[in-house]
């Protein structure tokens, strides 16, 4: 089944805690009412995101284009027999960078991110479907800098 990443937007870390406490953890896209979510295997905040990011702002470091930090479980970094969910916030500067990209650079950034290490063991890796996804990401990070919101994601095993 492999690792689930649900990429959502929230005002606060606040808010992201009271929304999991109160739904046991579920994903946001569970939750009436609630953001629009980008659901995504294969893609995590750490590594993929951050080669995405990377390439759009011309860094070649993922770890430096993407550090998240743990939100929720509250505590759970030091609980090392949870099995999941986590969330963790993106920097705003990961939301800025994929709001920012120029749709011109579009296809570009799609071509490279495709050739990355890890995307290479899926055979229906093309460059439409990481433009669909890159396109996907930008619009949520549109959608929470306008809001003046930030970017988390959802971690489920």
């Amino acid at each position: 089944m492999g690792v689930l990443f649900d990429y959502f937007r929230a005002p606060s870390d606040a808010v992201v805690v009271e929304l999991m406490d109160k739904h046991d953890g579920d994903s946001p896209g569970g939750i009436e009412g609630w953001t629009p979510i980008v659901d995504l295997k294969a893609v995590d905040p750490t590594i993929v995101l951050g080669r995405l990011v990377g390439f759009i702002a011309g860094s070649l470091s993922p770890a430096a284009a993407a550090r998240d930090r743990l939100v929720w479980p509250v505590g759970g970094e030091n609980d090392m027999n949870h099995q999941g969910p986590w969330v963790t916030s993106l920097t705003d500067q990961v939301r800025d960078a994929l709001a920012g990209l120029d749709d011109a650079r579009l296809h570009e950034v799609a071509t490279v991110w495709t050739g990355i290490e890890e995307f290479s063991h899926y055979s229906d890796n093309t460059v439409e479907s990481s433009a669909a996804i890159i396109t996907l990401l930008v619009e949520l990070a549109r959608a929470a800098r306008d809001a003046d919101e930030h970017l988390y994601c959802w971690i489920c095993l």
